[in-house]
This record gives structure tokens, C-alpha cells and sequence, in this order.
């Protein structure tokens, strides 16, 4: 919906003055698409492409000021975006938010309660206007509810829709199966049956439709199991009993690519999984590592050579509330104690280099450490890396030192200085337990 938006008021607005279009898609698979920063930054450059005047009036002078450090931060780009958006001799601007479920939770909050704030107040500009979509979360609704809003599956076209969607599909089904009519209807009857309103459903279903024979796709579609959440469940199941792939490989894998910060290239998922790691060769083991990927088909794809959830469905199947799948914070606990390893494996020259993961284990190991909160204790085996002097951390740190935001912290590398900035909780408990033993001495 939100692409067709974009494009029918695109050509609208390219026809008539006065009206500017700005739009921002979400998304939990990478980084630059699911941040509250990213996103104000990514509306603000359209108007600014837009209308060129915006630069000089409003973004130049704060960057005078700040700089580059200017588009890392959300309040300043907010406060500009609100000034660009007001301003009247460039007419009305309209904005499209689409997937705002999709950004990080914290991304969340601070966007919900700023559009609140913003446009609950009569004397916001009136030539702003911002549609934003998302799934029906509670957490989201109250912040949106004051605003008028509606429920996308509530609206009969809805369903016009998916039965559009499904001739489609059994349009090219028919065609490479070779579908006879009598197939062809009674599969669009189970589809249109089963689908509950989702067109999610409906593709993943005729995806698994494509490797049926004509004369099984009835029966193999009457024991698909209805709605997302039962589908997911079989296929998470069919996954993990599959002799191609361990289940832990297999868990391993679906946690991973869940929690990652970014999403891994095959490599780089292959170090973090810790699979066929005896394998020189890269692309053997890359092949090795999609045949494990083949296992959690409908689940992962791999595009551009990066793997990520297939939807955010997807994780929220896995580790959402009420779910018991997989638990959030031991996956972030694990990719924590794998990068630290890896940073320990790196100081002691033992670590085979041939992955970009040990770039992701420099800059993200304190993230995962983080959000993993109690289920991060520091372990023995990498005492060497949160002693209180320790050239193992140090080496870590000389490699931060390429970025800006990090070289402060080089000559304040104390294990509690880097609890405070990177806020790991686990460290103040291990550093107070070093000090007592040094006491007990």
C-alpha cells in the first residue's frame, strides 16, 4: 500500500505546486532502516533534494556548528526537519512512515512520543501532514490512537485484494505446473480459505506450491496449517528434524540472524554459527553454509550475499512475547561470548583471519552484551579480556580508533569506563569481584 502511495502522489504532486513528498521505509534487516535518526534524516535529504533554498535557510547553519556529527543526531536533525517542514515558501509537505513496527523498540518510542508531542499541540505547522503505517502493536496504538487512524483489514477492498493476489499467483502456478482447471479452483479455494486475510500467508504458501507436482498440490495445501503463526511452527519443526542440518545449527542460525545488528554475509554467519570452520577454502564454505540455510527455507533468504529474516513476522514468531521458541537475550548473550572469543583469538594469533566477522566482533560485541542484560556474565576463558589491565582490550581498542565516536575512550580504557559508555552490566559485578580477591591477598 505504502509503495503505490508513494508513487501515485508522487506523479500527483509532479503535476501541481505547492506540494512536496517525503517517505521512509522501514526496515528490521538493516541498520540505516530501522533507527528514529535514520529516519528523520532519510525524509529530511528528500525535502532538501526537493528544494534546494531548505539547505541554505535551515541545514547549513547548524552544520557550521556541529559539522558531520550533526546527521548522527536525532534531536538536531528533529528540530531542523520541524523547521523545513514549516516553512512556507515551499508549500505543503506530506510524509509516508511505512512499517514503523519494523524499527528498533527504542526507534519506536522516541518517534511515537515525538510525532505525539508534535502534533497533539493546535499550534503545530498546519502544512505538515504524516502518515504512518504499522502492525496493530499495543505499545504502538497508544501513542497513535489520539490521531485518526484505521485498521487496514477492516476495509472489505481488503479482501478484493488477496483475491487478486491469489488469481496472480495461480496464474503462474498454472502455467509451470501445469495446473488443470479443476486444480487450479480448487487451490485458490484452500488459498482464499486458509490465507485469513494475509497476503504473507499466501505467498509463502505458492512458494511451497512451486516444488509440488500438479497432482499433490491439494492434499500438500489441506495439511499447510492455517494462519502465520501455525505455518511458521511447522516450518521452524520440518527445519529442525531435517537430517541435512543439526538442530543446534539450526537454532544457532535462526538466532543469530534474529538479533544480528546488521544482517552477516554467508562468511561472516558461517564464523558467528561456528560452522564447517575447518573448511580453507571460502567458497566451499560458503556453498556449506547455504546448504545449512536450505533448511530454513520460507524462514532466511540470502540476498546480495547477506542473510536476513525472510519477514518481521519471522522474528517476531521466535522471539516475540508469549513465545518460547527461542529466548532474545541468551541469543544476544551468545553472539557477545562468540565476538569476545574471537577478539581473545585475534590478540593471541590463533585466529584463522579469513571472515570479515572479526570487523561485525570489534564494534558490536559490547552492543550484544548489552542487550542481553543478566545473561551476560563475563567467563572464565575470557578473563583475559576484562581484567583490569589487560593488552588484550587494548588491542581491541586501537582498532576503534579509525572511528570518531570511540577515540576519546583510548586514553580511558579502564574495564568501568567502558561499562559506563557501552552501559554492559555485567562488568561493575567483575570488576568489584577482581578488587575483593586483590583484597583477600
Amino acid at each position: 500500500m505504502a509503495i503505490f502511495l508513494t508513487e501515485a502522489l508522487s506523479t500527483a504532486f509532479s503535476q501541481t505546486d505547492g506540494k512536496t513528498l517525503a517517505y521512509f521505509f522501514c526496515d528490521s534487516g538493516f541498520d540505516k532502516r530501522k533507527t528514529a535518526t535514520s529516519v528523520v534524516r532519510g525524509l529530511l535529504f528528500q525535502f532538501i533534494q526537493q528544494h534546494p533554498q531548505l539547505l541554505l535557510d535551515h541545514l547549513l547553519p547548524k552544520y557550521r556548528g556541529r559539522g558531520a556529527e550533526l546527521f548522527k543526531l536525532f534531536d538536531a536533525l528533529r528540530t531542523i526537519f520541524m523547521a523545513v517542514a514549516a516553512d512556507q515558501n515551499t508549500g505543503r509537505k506530506y510524509c509516508i512512515i511505512d512499517a514503523l513496527d519494523e524499527c528498533d523498540q527504542e526507534s519506536q518510542r522516541t518517534l511515537l512520543w515525538q510525532l505525539r508531542e508534535t502534533f497533539k499541540d493546535r499550534k503545530t505547522p498546519s502544512n505538515a501532514r504524516i502518515l504512518v503505517t504499522s502492525r496493530p502493536y499495543p505499545e504502538i496504538r497508544q501513542y497513535l490512537n489520539p490521531f485518526a487512524n484505521k485498521d487496514l483489514a477492516s476495509f472489505p477492498e481488503r479482501q478484493q485484494d488477496i483475491d487478486r493476489c491469489i488469481k496472480d499467483r495461480m496464474a503462474q502456478l498454472a502455467e509451470e505446473k501445469a495446473y488443470t482447471e479443476k486444480v487450479r479452483i480448487q487451490v485458490s479455494d484452500i488459498l482464499r480459505k486458509k490465507a485469513e486475510g494475509t497476503f504473507l500467508w499466501v505467498g509463502l504458501a505458492c512458494e511451497e506450491l512451486k516444488d509440488i507436482d500438479s497432482k499433490d498440490a491439494v492434499r500438500v495445501l489441506e495439511n499447510m496449517p492455517q494462519g502465520l503463526h501455525s505455518l511458521h511452527k511447522r516450518l521452524l519443526d520440518t527445519a529442525l528434524k531435517r537430517k541435512a542440518a543439526k538442530p543446534d545449527d539450526i537454532r544457532r542460525i535462526l538466532s543469530c540472524v534474529t538479533v544480528c545488528l546488521r544482517p552477516l554475509s554467508l562468511s561472516e554467519l558461517s564464523e558467528a554459527c561456528q560452522l564447517h570452520q575447518d573448511e580453507d577454502d571460502d567458497g566451499t564454505r560458503d556453498q556449506f553454509t547455504r546448504e545449512h540455510l536450505a533448511s530454513c527455507r520460507l524462514m532466511v533468504i540470502i540476498q546480495d550475499g547477506e542473510v536476513l529474516l525472510l519477514h518481521q513476522f519471522v522474528k517476531d514468531f521466535l522471539v516475540g512475547a508469549g513465545t518460547d521458541h527461542f529466548n532474545e537475550l541468551e541469543a544476544h548473550a551468545y553472539l557477545a561470548y562468540r565476538c569476545v572469543d574471537l577478539l581473545i583469538e585475534q590478540f593471541r594469533g590463533t585466529h584463522k583471519p579469513h571472515t570479515s566477522f572479526s570487523v561485525y566482533a570489534t564494534y558490536n560485541w559490547a552492543y550484544h552484551a548489552r542487550m542481553a542484560q543478566s545473561r551476560f556474565k563475563v567467563q572464565d576463558s575470557q578473563a583475559e579480556f576484562f581484567q583490569i589491565d589487560s593488552l588484550c582490550r587494548e588491542q581491541w581498542l586501537q582498532r576503534l580508533s579509525t572511528e570518531e565516536d570511540y577515540r576519546v575512550i583510548l586514553e580511558k580504557s579502564s574495564i568501568l569506563q567502558l561499562r559506563a559508555k557501552w552501559r554492559v552490566l555485567a562488568l561493575v559485578a567483575y570488576v568489584s569481584h577482581l578488587v575483593v580477591q586483590e583484597l583477600c591477598r
